[in-house]
Order: structure tokens, then sequence, then C-alpha cells
């Protein structure tokens, strides 16, 4: 990694979408632009309030600096068509996933429409073809025409449905390509904002919306996290007296869920929990959750800022293996940077095992494109 590529690192990228999803919305209210309901207005103060600390944490979470002694890397021992099994199997999967799209999509427009014609199948692709990305940048380091193509037909099926998270998959090609050349932050600045802009955009068409002038358009820009709604809920009910603080409760269940003990956990998912708790009459999970609203109903701000703390130092320690050349690393480094920014409006247990089986999928993958592990000690005083 080039000296200039300092600052692109997955915590930065993580800082900088929380940031938007948390205090955009906040943002548009002090603007005068209002806020959409469901949000309780007299905890806004308070929900800055775990915005802020949460950010704090991740910044200081970085004098975790850990320089690995050692690393793990693969020994190429297989023949070549190995390394081409990871973009086989994206291949695939899209074309059972545009098949599957073409046979019931039917005359439906509308994106809830269309998934509930297409059924559970969309949301395994949204998982797997990341998943199986990040696997190909970790092994093979490079982008090839094939990849090129692979990602338009992702992309092209994303936008016939009306999913706008696919945006997120260029964060982990940014972070992998940022190891190998120099970029150049303005440039980089400007993709993002025009990621911002697409990801608006197809919010507004999907919810079937106009944006008539220009600060319509400004205000839905920066309405897009629903994070404020969930916190300021989570802090009025606490308030309330509907539930006391749950120590530790929703982390165990996730560790549950993981090891498929569902049967004894105690609350569950944290998105269907806040549907019912919230008692609209919505789709169970529509609203999403809040990774730092769990934090917070779990330990209250000292939650808060221990839990981004430890996601902080976890980024920073796995990405500096990394940059020393540990490919188990860089796939954890770039998955996470994906599935972390996703589960920003969702919960623990969506993060936890997203990244576990992540792992346990590149494993297989990269055992079969690599004879065997090699560890190798690093030297960092060369």
């Amino acid at each position: 990694m080039t000296i200039k590529n300092r600052f692109i690192t997955p915590l930065v990228f993580y800082i900088l979408f929380y940031i938007y999803f948390t205090l955009g919305p906040v943002l548009a209210y002090k603007l005068g632009f209002g806020v959409y309901s469901g949000i309780k207005v007299h905890f806004i103060d308070d929900a800055i309030s775990v915005f802020v600390i949460a950010i704090i944490g991740m910044f200081i979470s970085n004098v975790v600096k850990a320089q690995p002694k050692a690393i793990l890397i693969g020994e190429e021992s297989r023949s070549k068509w190995h390394v081409q099994l990871v973009l086989t199997a994206l291949t695939v999967v899209l074309v059972f996933a545009y098949i599957n799209l073409l046979l019931k999509i039917g005359g439906a427009s509308k994106k809830s429409d269309i998934l509930d014609r297409i059924g559970s199948f969309h949301y395994i692709v949204m998982y797997i073809a990341p998943l199986l990305v990040c696997i190909r940048l970790s092994i093979q380091r490079a982008f090839s025409k094939y990849d090129a193509a692979i990602f338009i037909g992702f992309v092209w099926y994303c936008l016939m449905i009306g999913e706008r998270d696919f945006v997120l998959i260029i964060i982990p090609c940014i972070l992998t390509y940022s190891l190998y050349r120099k970029i150049n932050l303005s440039k980089l600045a400007i993709l993002l904002i025009m990621c911002s802009v697409m990801f608006t955009a197809l919010s507004l068409i999907r919810a079937n919306l106009e944006g008539d002038t220009a600060l319509d358009g400004l205000k839905a820009i920066l309405s897009q996290g629903s994070n404020l709604m969930i916190v300021t809920n989570v802090l009025n009910w606490i308030e309330a007296g509907y539930f006391d603080f749950y120590y530790g409760v929703t982390y165990t269940d996730s560790l549950l869920s993981l090891l498929q003990l569902k049967q004894f956990e105690s609350v569950g998912r944290l998105t269907l929990w806040f549907t019912e708790m919230y008692g609209a009459n919505v789709r169970p999970g529509a609203y999403g959750f809040s990774i730092e609203a769990e934090a917070f109903m779990n330990f209250g701000y000292v939650g808060v800022f221990v839990f981004f703390f430890f996601i902080g130092s976890l980024f920073n320690i796995f990405w500096r293996r990394a940059i020393a050349g540990d490919s188990l690393a860089l796939f954890v480094s770039v998955y996470s940077s994906y599935i972390s920014i996703y589960a920003i409006r969702g919960d623990f247990n969506m993060m936890l095992k997203g990244v576990v089986y992540g792992v346990l999928a590149w494993f297989f993958f990269y055992s079969i494109t690599y004879g065997r592990f090699i560890i190798r000690k690093i030297n960092w005083k060369r």
C-alpha cells in the first residue's frame, strides 16, 4: 500500500457511511426539512449523543496498531482452473437469479410486489454474490474483463428489482485496489458522492417518489438512514419503562442464532422485535434496526462506546494484516467492510453471521484454489 493511500481503510469507509446514515437525517431536521414519521422529536438530542459517542469510540480505536508477527498465505499448487472457481460460482448464481426473476416477475413493478413473487431466493443472491466477489478479490487480487461482466450483470439485476444496496459492493473493490495502486482522493470523493446520489435516486424510484426542487433532492439525500427513528423510539421506550437494559442478552441471542440454537433465544431478531414493539401494520422487519440502538439497549452509553471501539479495533487489526499480505485478513477486511456498513441499519446478529459464514466460505474456496496454507513470519524492521 502506498503512503498516499493511508486514509483509505475499512474503518474510514465505515465511519463515513455511519455518519451519513445517522447524522444525515439529523442535519435534515436541523436545516428545517422536518423528519419522517415515526421519529420521536423530543429524543433527537439524546440520539445525537448516542451517535457521537459511537463515532468517538471508532476514532479512539485508532490507537490500536498491532503489528502482526506472522501472516497466513496460500501456496499455489493447483491447476489454474481452480482460480476461476469463484467466478464460475458467481456466474451460476446470477444465471439462476435472472431465470427466477424472469419467470416470476410478471407485470409487477414495485419492489415489494417483485420480492413477494420471486421469494427468498433474492435474499440468497444478495448475500452470496457480494460474498463471492470478496472471496474472488482476496484470491485473485486483480480485475479482469470477466469480473467486469459479472459486476455489470449483478448491477443490472439489482436495478431491475429496485435494490439499492449493491452500491456498497464498490467499497471492497476500492480497498483491494488501494493496496497496489495509488488512488486520487479527490476522484474517490466524487465517486462516493455519485454513489450517494445513486443510492438516493434508487430509493425514490422504488418508493414512487419525486423531488420537484433541489431542496427536495437534498432532503432525500440526507434522509436515507432509519437509525434516527430506531434510536429515538428505543430511548423513548426505555424512559417510559417498557423494558429495562438487556445487559448483553441480545448479543447472547446472536451467538445462539449463529449456532442454530434459536429455541434458546430470549429476544430473537431485533428487526422483528422492533416491528412488534412499534405496532405498525407493516411487513415484519420492514424498518430494520440500528447497530448503536442495540448497544445502548444492552449497556447504555458505555455500551455504545465499548462496542464501537471494539469494532474499530478489529478493523485496524485485520487491515494491518491485509497490508502485510495476509490473505484471510484481506478477505475479512473487504467483506466485513461491506457487511458491516449494511448492518449499520441492522443488528449484531446480521454482522456476526455474515462475517463468520463468510470466513467458512472463504476457507472452502481458498483451500481448493491453493494446495496448502503457509504461516510466514513478518519482519517490520526491513
